[in-house]
């Protein structure tokens, strides 16, 4: 049995997931959201994928431990290059931001 490494950049390059991908990346070209990560606006215009500003087609649950929901477009967000490569493989998801109140003191 291959090593689940192996088998995520296999399941990448399938016909049906370079598919879902691409056709998510257009939608997102269309409608611009922002990084589903940092909450910030990409650079939709950008030519160099290298760029951090760049978008990259962030999967949720990482198809490295989900290969079951590559080609899932409801897997899928919009992401920064920057932000996604800080976020790696964990399953961490984006922070809510600063409370309005310190809700902890006011339960006391």
């Amino acid at each position: 049995m291959p090593a689940q490494g192996s088998r995520s950049s296999t399941l990448r390059k399938t016909r049906a997931v370079r598919d879902a991908v691409n056709d998510y990346r257009e939608k997102c070209k269309r409608d611009q959201p922002p990084c589903w990560l940092c909450g910030q606006a990409i650079d939709y215009d950008t030519t160099d994928p290298y760029s951090p500003d760049s978008l990259q087609v962030d999967h949720m649950f990482p198809v490295s431990t989900h290969p079951d929901h590559a080609a899932d477009q409801e897997n899928m967000r919009p992401a920064h290059a920057g932000c996604n490569l800080s976020r790696g493989n964990s399953m961490t998801l984006p922070e809510l931001g600063t409370t309005s109140c310190d809700w902890e003191a006011l339960a006391t």
